[in-house]
């Protein structure tokens, strides 16, 4: 990259328009982005160390990245250690056209968000429809981007972020660490503040479903939810999980026809499983534990570390008097439907270019 670091389009790599490059066993570090992937397909990024690329805090920059790879699909981002990067993402798969990329057994670590107000970013990896240079930002979904077996920690907001991303697979990932509980007094899940693991649709999406697979990871300690599911994303499949001791919430559902199937929850900061929705909307959960009553859940008027057995549409637990979920000893069997703050409405992550 030509331009000094500090403009907001300083790059180390850059790999435009181009097809079947490897770039490997390197550091890129002090620039705005480490690497940039734009236009072409079938790159691959592989054991570089991306580190110390910082942008400036600016919404309207066009870097802050370690890696950003924007409108190109089928690259391949493995096992690579992607360290102390900002202000917007450790690894971004973002714009029309980024499909079928995987990103694989990488560290992406000490994502530093250089905001003052919300959105914090600085998330360890996103995969977003949207990029400001697109024709209509947003309308264009992704499909079958993967991110699978990354070590994603310490990042200042969320882990791992999935925005109309169809089909797409997060997979035994490690995913802890990441985001502050509250900013200032308040969650503010949904708006890069520290989920773990978040799931979403852009609002000028045309699919009617993002039928992403969340499985066999590990959820741990991040400063908000656990696994969120929210923003119309609909009909995926959240199982195999450990989701522990996360801020708010273990595992939260917003949306309809999901399946909640075999994850394990417990110590999480108000509820360790939550579907918000009054009837469950064809959510189905089973075969899911969770621990004893968290020590805050009753200051949002819970009385028990799941929610109610969704049965009225086709739901079938939580419920600890079911074969089908085993709930820790003395978990009380009802609680009050009180839906976050904040959560259902929460606007997507944006700025002049960027969202997820």
């Amino acid at each position: 990259g030509t331009p000094g670091p500090g403009n907001g389009r300083a790059v180390g790599i850059r790999i435009e328009n181009r097809t079947g490059v490897t770039v490997q066993r390197g550091t890129v570090s002090d620039f705005d982005a480490g690497v940039l992937i734009r236009g072409g397909s079938a790159n691959t990024l592989r054991q570089l160390v991306i580190r110390d690329n910082i942008g400036p805090a600016d919404p309207d920059s066009e870097f802050g990245d370690g890696v950003a790879v924007i409108n190109s699909p089928r690259n391949q981002i493995v096992n690579n250690v992607v360290d102390h990067n900002g202000q917007f993402d450790g690894i971004a798969i973002l714009g029309d056209g980024s499909d079928a990329n995987n990103v694989q057994a990488n560290v992406v670590s000490d994502i530093v968000g250089l905001f003052n107000t919300p959105p914090l970013r600085g998330t360890g990896i996103v995969v977003a429809n949207f990029f400001g240079d697109d024709p209509v930002p947003g309308a264009e979904d992704l499909f079958d981007n993967s991110v699978v077996q990354n070590v994603v920690q310490r990042n200042t907001g969320s882990g791992i972020v999935s925005r109309s991303n169809v089909r797409g697979r997060i997979l035994q990932n490690t995913v802890e660490d990441n985001g502050p509980l509250y900013y200032g007094n308040e969650p503010l899940s949904g708006q890069g503040a520290g989920d773990g693991i978040a799931l979403s649709k852009d609002p000028n999406s045309a699919t009617d479903a993002t039928r992403v697979l969340v499985e066999g990871n590990r959820v741990v300690n991040n400063g908000e939810v656990g696994v969120l599911v929210y923003l119309d994303a609909d009909a995926n499949v959240v199982r195999s999980n450990d989701v522990l001791d996360n801020g708010v919430a273990g595992i939260g559902i917003f949306t309809q026809d999901n399946r909640v199937i075999e994850n394990r929850t417990g110590g999480n900061g108000i509820i360790d499983l939550l579907d918000a929705n009054p009837d469950c909307d064809n959510n189905v959960w089973r075969r899911n534990t969770w621990g004893p009553l968290p020590p805050r859940a009753a200051e949002f008027g819970f009385t028990a570390s799941y929610f109610p057995a969704c049965t009225t549409t086709g739901g079938s637990g939580p419920n600890p008097f079911t074969a089908t979920a085993t709930a820790t000893a003395g978990a009380p069997a009802v609680a009050r439907q009180v839906p976050l703050a904040g959560r259902a409405d929460s606007p997507p992550l944006s700025g002049s270019r960027r969202a997820g």
